[in-house]
């Protein structure tokens, strides 16, 4: 079964151990990181960079602009990929996206 989890993918987030268990049931896990990935540096410059580019992307999210990105992102994932089920950790997607989601694919 190939399943589309939404959610944040680091180690020892909910997404991750959700990806990791159903992998080792034996199906194939589709990760979708609807947010801005955090990347953690050790110099203040990459500490400094990382807190803007949150604050614009935090600024920025609901915009339609980045909505329609966001959009695109998922659409291509979801045309290279026949969805069984779909798992989201969180409410990280708009009414839309969900419709979007149901219409396009079995799960």
């Amino acid at each position: 079964m190939n399943v589309l989890i939404i959610g944040k993918f680091s180690e020892d987030q909910f997404g991750f151990h959700i990806s990791d268990t159903l992998k080792d049931m034996g199906h194939t896990t589709i990760n979708f990181v609807p947010l801005l990935e955090y990347k953690s540096s050790k110099t203040i410059f990459g500490r400094r960079v990382n807190q803007i580019n949150h604050l614009v992307y935090n600024n920025l999210i609901n915009t339609q602009f980045f909505r329609e990105q966001r959009k695109k992102r998922l659409r291509r994932l979801i045309e290279y990929s026949k969805i069984d089920l779909t798992i989201s950790t969180h409410d990280f997607l708009y009414p839309d996206e969900v419709d979007f989601i149901k219409n396009k694919t079995n799960s």
